[in-house]
């Protein structure tokens, strides 16, 4: 795994935290708290990318896309947030990839 692979993750792990603390008041079908949502951005990922594995790559999980569109759409989908709540996605600010 590259390093700018590795900082993807990183970068991803710092959103998901700042997304969960802005929304956790949103979100109420979640046992394990903040514990599943690594768990639950793969998932909605996965289902972004038609579950075809190969299209799932480290930038994924850092992408403004993803805590903008792919993960609150998935949340909805599954029940796990209201329908009708606004979102936050708690954008870090950290360029990682100029061309995406």
């Amino acid at each position: 795994m590259s390093e700018r692979d590795i900082n993807a993750f990183k970068i991803g792990s710092e959103k998901l935290n700042k997304f969960y603390k802005l929304n956790s008041r949103k979100i109420f079908s979640l046992i394990g708290g903040i514990n599943e949502m690594p768990k639950i951005l793969y998932k909605a990922i996965a289902k972004d990318c038609g579950d075809n594995v190969q299209k799932i790559v480290p930038y994924k999980f850092a992408a403004d896309f993803t805590f903008n569109h792919t993960l609150p759409s998935y949340l909805r989908d599954q029940g796990i947030i209201y329908n009708d709540a606004e979102i936050k996605s708690g954008d870090v600010d950290v360029q990682l990839y100029d061309d995406i």
